[in-house]
């Protein structure tokens, strides 16, 4: 339970087991918000990382996704670089997004037991890279999400096949 401040669900991404990122823009999710969470899951021995990012983004999942334990999809001109050496230091390797992928949500994707990867519909680059690396694909119909900036969790899917 959050006691002060306030958190935003997608500025939170637990990366992998006892490793939680926390996102912050300074609004919907704030610092004070922030370690009032990190506390929670320090308390239960996990390590926090802290991300900041520009408002203009909405969320940490529109910039930052985990694909597996150790692979991350990141629009990394958008991340602060001590985020991303944190990152190698722990051993998870980026995947980068370019900035027109990430406006279309092309960060936003969902990986489903870290080998099966739902993916914004017309990203091809991002799927060839993603197929590349050794995970499967399945594009969505992300449309009508991309056009509110919303994700998978906000957005109805319809079967891509």
């Amino acid at each position: 339970m959050i006691e002060r401040g306030t958190i935003e669900g997608r500025d939170v991404c637990v990366a992998r087991d006892r490793l939680a990122v926390i996102g912050l823009s300074g609004e919907r999710t704030t610092v004070v918000g922030a370690h009032s969470l990190a506390d929670q899951f320090r308390a239960r021995g996990w390590e926090v990382l802290f991300c900041r990012f520009d408002l203009e983004h909405l969320h940490l999942d529109t910039l930052f996704c985990m694909l597996d334990a150790n692979t991350a999809l990141a629009w990394v001109e958008a991340l602060p670089p001590e985020f991303l050496a944190s990152l190698e230091l722990r051993g998870i390797r980026i995947l980068p997004a370019r900035v027109e992928e990430a406006r279309q949500l092309g960060c936003n994707i969902l990986s489903l037991a870290g080998r099966t990867i739902l993916v914004a519909q017309g990203q091809e680059r991002l799927i060839a890279m993603l197929e590349a690396a050794g995970f499967e694909t399945v594009p969505v119909d992300t449309t009508g999400a991309a056009a509110r900036r919303a994700s998978f969790d906000d957005a109805p899917l319809a079967n891509p096949g």
